[in-house]
């Protein structure tokens, strides 16, 4: 089995699947329609227009996303529902 962590607001390092199982699916679905989907058709992994080496330009398999993916969601989630999600702000949310 894979794991994904990532770093929450409150500073805890959270399995990312653990807690999608506590995600709004619709929100879920948004967020992957937002970030993976754009990566997947290409639109993300161009040469970037700073000069940076292009090992160095979005990938499919970068670190980063899992965590920009919390990011968002826990955004939207915020908005839907005006409560924070509760695996980010709280640190004993699986216990």
């Amino acid at each position: 089995m894979f794991h994904t962590y990532i770093t929450t607001s409150c500073g805890n390092q959270v399995d990312i699947d653990r807690a999608s199982f506590l995600m709004d699916g619709e929100l879920f679905r948004q967020v992957l329609e937002e970030i993976y989907i754009p990566i997947e058709n290409n639109i993300y992994n161009q040469w970037p227009e700073d000069g940076m080496d292009q090992d160095c330009a979005f990938r499919m398999d970068a670190k980063w996303l899992p965590q920009k993916f919390w990011a968002r969601y826990c955004e939207l989630h915020h908005e839907k529902y005006h409560e924070p999600f509760l695996p980010d702000v709280k640190p004993d949310w699986d216990k």
